[in-house]
């Protein structure tokens, strides 16, 4: 086995660790290190023999496993989000053409039209007052029913 030297962001990166952790484990003497003259702190990784990983597990280069899970999931979860989009596309464009056929199938609406044949709009009426009686019920002897008091209040 290789012993490396790297400094304390390398190691944090080999370790996947903060270089927080990795200056505490050096102050605690669980990790193996060397000062130089200069004051630069040095960390002693033992590297396997064909060098692509260390001793705990972790490419050298600073990736780990866990990154590529991460990557992987990333991608799962776009695909799904990709797929449900599709889909509520494809419903929302159905609905789309329900409401249309629908639409199409209803009749237009005409204003209501009294015996006379004329049509009657809302500013032809005043709030709060009865229509005039009408004459053609008056001079046929038919009586007609007085509204309730809550059908003229609401303008039924």
């Amino acid at each position: 086995m290789t012993v490396r030297r790297v400094d304390v962001r390398g190691a944090a990166l080999v370790l996947d660790i903060s270089a927080e952790a990795v200056r505490k484990r050096i102050a605690r003497g669980t990790l193996p290190h060397e000062r130089d003259g200069e004051g630069n702190v040095w960390v002693l990784l033992d590297g396997q023999e064909d060098g692509d990983r260390t001793a705990t597990g972790h490419r050298e280069d600073g990736a780990s496993g866990r990154e590529d899970l991460l990557y992987e999931a990333l991608r799962d979860q776009i695909a799904l989000l990709t797929r449900q989009l599709d889909e509520a596309n494809r419903a929302n464009s159905e609905h789309r053409r329900l409401l249309a056929a629908a639409l199409e199938r209803i009749p237009e609406l005409e204003a209501p039209r009294d015996e006379r044949g004329a049509t009657e709009t809302p500013a032809e009426t005043t709030e709060g007052t009865d229509p005039p009686p009408d004459r053609g019920q008056a001079e046929t002897g038919v009586q007609r029913h007085e509204r309730s008091w809550w059908r003229r209040f609401f303008g039924f």
